[in-house]
């Protein structure tokens, strides 16, 4: 049998932020639950407001990470444009995400967005093939598979916001059980006295 890798946590002064951070995830990842919303707490209604503001940030950190770098380092304008206007319309699904009032393209649930997300990824590169000529036949069957898993999430999705919310929960209440474990495991030991 092989060796199991132990995780070193060294002790450090700071641990108590390792706390702090742990019962903020775990605090949170409680209000969260979706079970609230047939209380009459004050917080039963963040859950889904907290689901669209996380899309949103999901949706600009994927266009900010990984689109624009992908449109400045294009070198066919053509494809650039077309890059631009993924971005355009990604921006305005975050934007309608966050501001219910100025829903622009309404598009319901998280699935059926990632699932527009993953289609017009697809839409993208399969437009990109054909302007490039060049492109290999792997790239070309990728842009067809996410346009296929992109309308089917769209048309018919495999989760609900629902399970999103009971998901995005339950990482976030393990996530703090683990960075508090995490910070007693780091709390530097007294000195004995002489």
């Amino acid at each position: 049998m092989g060796k199991t890798k132990r995780i070193d946590i060294k002790p450090t002064r700071y641990f108590w932020c390792y706390w702090l951070v742990g019962l903020v995830c775990l605090l949170l990842g409680v209000a969260l639950i979706p079970s609230w919303a047939e209380t009459g707490v004050f917080w039963r209604n963040i859950g889904a407001r907290a689901l669209d503001i996380l899309l949103a940030v999901a949706l600009f950190a994927y266009i900010f990470f990984y689109l624009v770098r992908e449109a400045s380092r294009e070198g066919v304008t053509s494809v650039r444009i077309l890059l631009i206007v993924e971005i355009a319309i990604l921006a305005l699904i975050g934007v309608g995400c966050i501001l219910k009032q100025f829903r622009i393209i309404n598009i319901g649930g998280v699935a059926a967005t990632v699932g527009a997300v993953i289609w017009l990824r697809g839409v993208v590169l399969n437009l990109r093939a054909y302007l490039y000529k060049s492109y290999s036949v792997l790239h070309l069957a990728l842009a067809v598979a996410l346009i296929t898993m992109g309308a089917v999430l769209v048309v018919r999705p495999l989760f609900s916001d629902l399970t999103m919310l009971w998901l995005v929960a339950v990482v976030l209440m393990a996530l703090g059980i683990v960075l508090i474990a995490v910070g007693t495991k780091a709390k530097p030991k007294k000195a004995g006295k002489k």
